[in-house]
């Protein structure tokens, strides 16, 4: 992976209260939606600085900064509004000062200077107005490839399901389109028609029927060829969550009106409706049912029985989303702050690796070694089962908006995810071995003379670009070539060096091997 997971805890110079209240006036009104861009900014900001800092004197390494300063700058122009345009003329300055970089006015060093010093900046903001000390986990997956950016109809895309054994992939968007694609091609093969919008969507256990959730509370159940089965007017508020029983003989649908209805998948008759006050997330795994409310707490219902089961726990905040892994063991539960786990038999909540503020989707992997969380900006992979050494999230930036909905593939080898731009993203996961890392492991690497990175490990790959002498760059895996020579990858854009003509520093020798 990029770069290992940094606390970066700033000590904030003495500022006299009242001018540190009137600075902050306009940042703290803007609430959760201003903590939340800066954030989102400080970590476009962080990798920016953190690329530079590896070769800091070699203009090559600007390239892939300016495009995480151009990430920042589009957020920062996107929440102009909380942020204040002070800080937008900050971040925008330095991204232009990146871009426009010229070598015969500028110096590297001093470029990464300048933005490390905005990134300073940020944080100093953030802490002095809020309150807190913002963890940083600026991840590039190295292993997490995106295989398809599929666009729908052209609306805010809200959900996103797979079905007929991970053939089709739906996507249902705000508009009332649900656009079916083939997962060997990604060609569209079918659009539905939900008129009043698509909110959520589930297919039976099997995959041969979808039901989606609308945003005046109806529901659709549909052949997966396309044709209409049945039509169902449920909620008096847009569906908030569904999904199938294991046999796929009840759907389960969860309301804004704040009612959890149980139905006949095969005549549509509502067999059990729940009252929550203030409901706001529910989750189905097999025969269990799991809710959420405004007010944090947790509630579970055993569909076999019928029986509700003890409460795992509350949280201090509403809860966004929820998810249940597939021994239905473990209930995942993300709210302003991140991500709680709980047992379902009632033990004490772990608290999942990375910071996930604003854990709007999640769904468990088929395995359940992997967590997905769709957040304010991005996908987060986290992993609950291993070792903190080794656990270290995973952040998929691609969306830019908030990531409304995740599923996964029946073999968990393909993520799918919905964003507020309109499009569904796929993203190829490997193994869990392949995507958790260890965060003490830094290798570096120091071109004594010119040396070249080619496309791959070996002499016969193209080179794409010549190290100067005196560069330092940074090095995540290693390989043995056909040459039977040890190849180092470099963390930019994943070139390839021999080993044998670079000096190393660091725990080189521990990276992992890849083939």
């Amino acid at each position: 992976m990029k770069h290992a997971a940094i606390l970066l805890v700033l000590v904030i110079s003495c500022v006299p209260a009242t001018a540190q209240d009137d600075a902050c006036a306009d940042l703290r009104a803007g609430g959760g939606p201003a903590l939340r861009a800066m954030v989102e900014i400080a970590q476009y900001l962080h990798q920016a600085a953190q690329v530079m800092a590896d070769a800091a004197d070699d203009p090559a390494v600007l390239e892939p900064a300016a495009v995480m300063l151009f990430k920042a700058r589009i957020a920062a122009s996107a929440a102009q509004q909380v942020i204040g345009p002070e800080m937008y003329r900050l971040v925008r300055g330095v991204h232009e000062r990146v871009r426009d970089f010229d070598p015969a006015t500028d110096s590297p060093a001093s470029a990464a200077d300048a933005v490390r010093a905005v990134r300073d900046r940020v944080h100093e903001r953030v802490m002095a107005c809020f309150g807190e000390a913002v963890s940083i986990t600026p991840y590039t997956a190295q292993w997490v490839r995106e295989t398809a950016s599929l666009a729908g109809c052209g609306d805010v895309m809200r959900a996103v399901a797979f079905g007929d054994g991970g053939r089709v992939l739906a996507g249902g968007d705000t508009g009332g389109c649900v656009t079916l694609w083939d997962t060997t091609t990604w060609q569209v093969v079918g659009r539905l028609e939900h008129p009043g919008g698509v909110e959520r969507l589930a297919f039976t256990p099997d995959g041969t029927l979808l039901a989606s959730g609308g945003a005046g509370g109806d529901i659709r159940l549909w052949e997966v060829d396309g044709d209409l089965r049945s039509a169902w007017a449920g909620h008096a508020g847009r569906v908030i969550g569904l999904g199938f029983d294991a046999a796929g003989a009840a759907l389960i649908s969860a309301g804004a009106d704040g009612r959890l209805l149980v139905w006949s998948a095969a005549g549509g008759q509502i067999t059990r409706s729940i009252e929550i006050d203030g409901l706001t997330a529910a989750a189905v795994r097999g025969e269990v049912v799991a809710a959420g409310d405004f007010g944090g707490a947790l509630h579970l219902w055993d569909l076999a029985s019928g029986a509700e089961l003890a409460a795992p726990g509350a949280h201090e905040s509403a809860i966004f989303s929820l998810a249940l892994d597939p021994q239905r063991a473990l209930l995942a539960a993300g709210d302003f702050d991140g991500v709680r786990l709980w047992q379902t038999g009632g033990d004490a909540p772990g608290k999942l690796d990375g910071r996930a503020s604003l854990a709007v989707s999640m769904a468990f992997s088929p395995a359940g070694d992997v967590l997905a969380v769709g957040t304010a900006s991005a996908v987060m992979l986290g992993f609950p089962a291993a070792p903190a050494s080794k656990g270290q999230p995973v952040n998929l930036y691609g969306h830019g908006e908030v990531v409304t909905d995740v599923a996964f593939n029946p073999d968990g080898v393909l993520l799918a995810s919905a964003g507020g731009e309109g499009r569904a993203r796929v993203w190829r996961v490997p193994p869990l071995d392949r995507l958790i890392t260890q965060a003490e492991v830094v290798c570096m690497l120091v071109a004594p003379d010119y040396v070249n990175a080619r496309e791959g490990p070996g002499t016969d790959f193209a080179v794409t670009r010549v190290l100067q002498p005196g560069a330092r760059i940074r090095a995540d895996a290693q390989t043995v070539g056909e040459d039977g020579l040890t190849w180092w990858r470099l963390t930019e854009r994943g070139y390839w060096v021999r080993a044998d003509v670079v000096e190393e520093a660091g725990d080189c020798d521990q990276l992992p091997a890849v083939e």
